[in-house]
This record gives structure tokens, C-alpha cells and sequence, in this order.
């Protein structure tokens, strides 16, 4: 079947004329010779019946001519239009535009079709005002604050404007010229140098030095003991005597056959008075706990030792090689050895250093310019008179393992001072 005209008029006029046509070829089928009814629908319009063969209606929802045959409504269609193709077109002129000093040419296929000229020039804007002159800048300055530095700006209020620490320790800033950080904690360097805070500490004191220190002993009379003997005070020629009142911050010492270098190696020697930190008339003179000034005894008694310590008394010490003892097998009197050093002593006489107190036979300085006994044996003074003037000491020797005790007198002689922890 043909194409659908979908153009309303084309279809009402198809529809007539072949109305016409019919009624004029078979007037016998025609069954109403006026014009096409009007439905609103296809249903509207009712059967197509005999009584209405050759009736031709509009359906207004379709747009559409109907006409009644056989038993059933058909659309009216008109023919197939001609759909054979046009010829092409012919090719159009291409255009081109040409910029020139005064505007722009438009040429197609050649010809110029029209110029687009240039506008003339805008007027100059007025000329702008002259803004206010700028404040002069003050030179910043960076500048130490300690743990970080600073860079300051002057502007009337001398304003920090930015702040750098130096290094952080657990998030605290600090200065690694002064400190050091062990895990979060800050330490203080001493002179300078670093230390390791589980086994040494520092003396703040003259040009600061660092000790090792070890623990003995366990629970209630555990002690924590120096592990090199003190070497802090001025250093003495050796036939003179203390020329100062000592004091914690003050004393005087001799090293052994003059030479400082046996100080650094063995600690100073001292008269009792200078290690105990007190004036040089109580060398004859009672001191103990229960004397009054200037030779009473504290309890404990730092003398010269660095804060935080003290000279051990006769129990003290007492406490010590009771502890060495039965840390040795419990054999009394022998305990000593293991706290002798490893090396350095007379003839076979060398400790075996347990438990890494050291102890060094320094010697010691007797009356008068005599110094006896290095290699040979050390002398310490401890913080418990016997008279006037006297003083008990603890001695190691290399013929011996005894930690031995005796008294001597406290003026003239130079002894070794070791301290305990407070």
C-alpha cells in the first residue's frame, strides 16, 4: 500500500474526489451523497454496516479519511509520489579575509564583496594619581634565644615573626650546644662533652668532669658508689701544706710525685680536713655529728664531693665489704679482690674488678714531700674521726684481699676520697 498523506487538507481532498468518483462509476453503493461525517474517534463512528457500504467518514484523533467496504472501515491512502533523487548542487565560492593596515577585505570566488575598516583611536584616559609613599622597612634580625632562633622584625613593637627550635627532645625544644637528649629525656652536657646517664654523671664543678658509677648491694643496703676516685680542687706542690678552709666549692689536692697527670689517672690527694670540706684547724680538732661548728659532721657529710654525694663513713664502708664478702662465697676477709682493678698492681696483685668499682692503687703522700706505695696499695679517707686528730681510713694492698681499715693522722697525709650516693 502506498505512503499515508498525513496532511489533513490532502486527505480531505483525496477523499472527495474519490467520494465523487464512486458516487458518479456506482450510484447504487453510494449511501449518502453529502459530505464526509465527523467522529471523534473510529469507535465513535459505528459499524460499518450494508445499509453504509461506500460511506467515506473523518476521525478527528487520527486525522484520517475512512470508507466503509466489505464489513470493515479503511483508510484512504493517496499514491506513492515520485521519488527519484534531484540533481546535486553545484560548489559554492569559498571567502577569504584579508587583514591590511586600515581594516579587513572580504573577497568570495574572487571578488571583494565588502572592507571592514578600522575605527579611529580611542582618547587617552586621564592620568592617574601618584600613590602615597611607602614606609621604610626595618632590617630584620635572627637572633639566639637559647633552644631556638628567632627572626625579629622592627615594626614599633620589635615583633617575633618566626621561631625555629634548634632540636626537640620528646617535643622540647632545646640547644645541642648545651644538652643532649637520651630517649625523651634532656641532660645537660658536662663541659661540653655528652655521657651516658645509665652509668655516669656529671661534676658540674671547675671545668666539669664526668664519673662512672656503679651499684652494689641489693635492697635496703644497696649502695651507689663512684667508680674513680675524686680528682677536683687546686692542684698543691708537694711539700706544701693546705693553704684554704675547704668547702664543698673549694679545696686543695697533691697528685702523686707532683705530676697531674697521676691525678687524672688516680683522683687527688687529700688531707681529711680538705675532703671533709671544712676549715684546716679541725685537722686538730674532734669533729663528728655532735660538734659544733665549723667542725661538725652532717649526716651524711658531703665534703668535697659533687652535689648529690657524699664521704662515706666507717659503717659505710663497713656495709660494703660486708656485701663483697658474701657476694664472694661468704669467705670474710676476701672480698676485697673483687674490687680491686684488673691491672696495675705490684707483683701479681691484681683484682678482679667484679663488679667494676676500679680501685687503683693510687698511693698516697705522707709527711713532709713523700709520696709511697703506688702500685703498691690506696688509701681512703672516710667521714669518721677517732680524735683530735686522727681519722679512720680504708686501705686496699696487693699482697692482700682484705677491704682493711686503720686510723692516722689527719694532717700531712694525703689520702684518696671515693663517694657514695646520697
Amino acid at each position: 500500500m502506498g505512503s499515508v498523506l498525513s496532511s489533513k487538507s490532502l486527505l480531505i481532498v483525496c477523499g472527495l474526489s474519490f467520494w465523487a468518483l464512486t458516487a458518479c462509476g456506482d450510484p447504487a453503493a453510494l449511501a449518502d451523497s453529502s459530505a464526509p461525517g465527523s467522529y471523534p474517534s473510529l469507535a465513535d463512528a459505528g459499524a460499518c454496516a450494508l445499509e453504509r457500504q461506500g460511506e467515506t467518514i473523518f476521525v478527528e484523533a487520527d486525522s484520517l479519511l475512512y470508507y466503509c467496504t466489505g464489513s470493515s472501515w479503511n483508510q484512504l491512502v493517496g499514491q506513492s509520489g515520485d521519488t527519484t533523487a534531484g540533481a546535486n548542487g553545484q560548489d559554492g565560492n569559498s571567502c577569504t579575509a584579508l587583514a591590511i593596515d586600515s581594516g579587513i577585505v572580504v573577497s568570495c570566488g574572487g571578488v571583494v564583496i565588502d572592507t571592514l575598516r578600522n575605527g579611529a583611536d580611542g582618547q587617552s584616559g586621564a592620568d592617574g594619581q601618584d600613590g602615597s609613599p611607602g614606609q621604610a622597612a626595618g632590617a630584620c634580625d635572627v637572633r639566639d634565644q637559647g633552644d631556638s632562633l628567632v627572626v625579629v622584625c622592627p615594626d614599633g613593637t620589635d615583633s617575633t615573626r618566626a621561631s625555629w627550635p634548634k632540636a626537640l627532645c620528646g617535643g622540647t625544644a632545646f640547644d645541642p650546644a648545651v644538652q643532649f637528649c637520651v630517649g625523651t629525656n634532656l641532660h645537660v652536657k658536662c663541659a661540653g662533652a655528652v655521657f651516658d646517664p645509665a652509668r655516669e654523671f656529671c661534676d658540674a664543678r671547675g671545668a666539669g668532669r664526668v664519673y662512672t658509677y656503679v651499684t652494689l648491694g641489693t635492697g635496703a643496703t644497696a649502695q651507689v658508689w663512684m667508680a674513680q676516685n675524686l680528682d677536683f680542687g687546686a692542684y698543691l706542690s708537694g711539700a706544701t701544706s693546705p693553704q684554704v678552709d675547704a668547702t664543698p666549692e673549694i679545696a686543695e689536692k697533691w697528685c702523686y710525685d707532683n705530676d697531674a697527670a697521676n691525678c687524672a689517672t688516680y683522683g687527688g690527694l687529700y688531707s681529711w680536713h680538705s675532703a671533709m670540706g671544712l676549715p684546716a684547724s679541725c685537722d686538730n680538732a674532734f669533729a663528728d655529728a655532735t660538734t659544733a661548728p665549723p667542725c661538725h659532721l652532717d649526716t651524711p657529710h658531703r665534703g668535697i664531693c659533687p652535689a648529690g654525694w657524699h664521704v662515706p663513713t666507717q659503717a659505710e664502708w663497713a656495709t660494703l665489704d660486708a656485701w663483697v664478702d658474701i657476694a664472694n662465697g661468704g669467705a670474710s676477709g676476701d672480698g676485697g679482690s673483687s674490687l680491686k682493678s684488673a691491672s696495675g698492681w705490684y707483683s701479681g696483685g691484681n683484682g678482679t674488678d667484679a663488679y667494676g668499682w676500679n680501685g687503683l692503687p693510687a698511693g698516697h703522700k705522707a709527711g713532709g714531700n713523700y709520696f709511697y706505695w703506688q702500685s703498691v696499695g690506696t688509701n681512703w679517707w672516710t667521714a669518721t674521726g677517732v680524735t683530735q686528730s686522727t681519722a679512720r681510713y680504708r686501705d686496699l694492698h696487693f699482697s692482700s684481699g682484705l677491704l682493711d681499715e686503720d686510723f692516722d693522722s689527719k694532717s700531712g697525709n694525703g689520702y684518696s676520697v671515693r663517694c657514695v650516693q646520697d
